[in-house]
């Protein structure tokens, strides 16, 4: 239960942030990826990082209320502080640079950044299969 109200704060923090940034309250995030000729902005990122939070957090409170074996609190805790890690990196380097080129060592970091959220959710994707796989099984 303590992870989902964690996963849903996160949405929450980061949904605020991306519409204060849409409404120009916030500074314009300088994170803006180009694939051809089409461009995602920041606040598209910000709002699959909302659905993916809110994803988890739906999950994660059904497993607590209906699943016989529960997910793991331990690995749920870690696969937060990865994807919350990365969540904050982002949103601190998009508004701290936002009208500065990008050095180096900001790209590296940010690069780390989108390991760290992608490493978090497949340990927490995990952790709920081992969960449900673990609610499925029958002993004989």
């Amino acid at each position: 239960m303590l992870i989902a109200k964690l996963f849903a704060g996160l949405a929450i923090v980061v949904f605020s942030a991306a519409i204060l940034g849409r409404v120009s309250l916030l500074p314009r995030m300088n994170l803006l990826l180009t694939l051809g000729s089409v461009a995602i902005g920041p606040y598209y990122w910000q709002l699959l990082v909302v659905v993916i939070c809110t994803v988890l957090s739906v999950v994660y409170f059904s497993f607590s209320y209906w699943a016989r074996n529960p997910a793991s609190p331990a690995a749920g805790i870690i696969s937060f502080l990865l994807i919350a890690a990365s969540v904050v990196v982002w949103i601190i380097f998009g508004f701290l640079f936002a009208g500065h080129p990008w050095t180096h060592r900001q790209v590296v970091v940010l690069f780390l950044a989108m390991l760290s959220f992608f490493v978090g959710l497949l340990l927490s994707t995990m952790n709920v299969l081992w969960a449900a796989m673990r609610s499925t099984w029958v002993k004989s």
